[in-house]
C-alpha cells in the first residue's frame, strides 16, 4: 500500500474519530461479495494496515446463509467466514438479503460505531446519505 493512501486513510479515520467518536478497535462488518473478493488477497493484514489500528471483523448470520446458499463456488470463502465473528442479527431462521440485514443492524445513526465493508452499490448509496458511517469499498 502506498504511503499517500495510508496518509489519506489516517486523516479520514482521524476525522471520524473526532466528529463521530468512532475509535479503535474498529468493528468492521463485511458482506459476502466483499469477503469473497478480499479473500483472494490477504485481506486481514491489508485492512489492519489501512486502518493502522486493531480491527475486529464481523459478518452476520444472513451473510453466512448467503454464502452457504451459493455452494461450491465460494467454498473457500465460506471456510474463511466460519473463522470470523458473527453478529446476531435476529434473522437466523428467515435470513434477509445481506444488504438489508446490514442496513437494519447498523440502524439510522450507527449507535454501535460500525464500519461497513461492501461491494453493493445500493447499500453504500443508502448508507452514504446518513451521517457518521465509515464505508469501505473494494473494486
Amino acid at each position: 500500500m502506498r504511503l499517500k493512501k495510508l496518509k489519506a486513510a489516517r486523516k479520514t479515520m482521524g476525522f471520524f474519530r473526532i466528529h463521530f467518536k468512532i475509535r479503535p478497535p474498529y468493528k468492521l462488518i463485511m458482506d459476502g461479495c466483499f469477503l469473497h473478493n478480499a479473500y483472494k488477497v490477504k485481506f486481514e493484514e491489508l485492512i489492519r494496515k489501512l486502518f493502522q489500528a486493531d480491527v475486529t471483523i464481523y459478518i452476520t448470520n444472513c451473510v453466512r446463509a448467503e454464502l452457504e446458499q451459493l455452494g461450491e463456488k465460494v467454498a473457500d470463502t465460506l471456510d474463511a467466514a466460519k473463522k470470523l465473528r458473527v453478529l446476531k442479527c435476529g434473522h437466523k431462521h428467515s435470513p434477509l438479503a445481506p444488504a438489508e440485514c446490514i442496513s437494519k443492524l447498523v440502524g439510522g445513526n450507527n449507535a454501535k460505531k460500525y464500519v461497513v465493508a461492501s461491494t453493493d452499490t445500493e447499500l453504500m448509496d443508502k448508507l452514504r446519505v446518513r451521517f457518521g458511517f465509515v464505508l469501505c469499498l473494494y473494486r
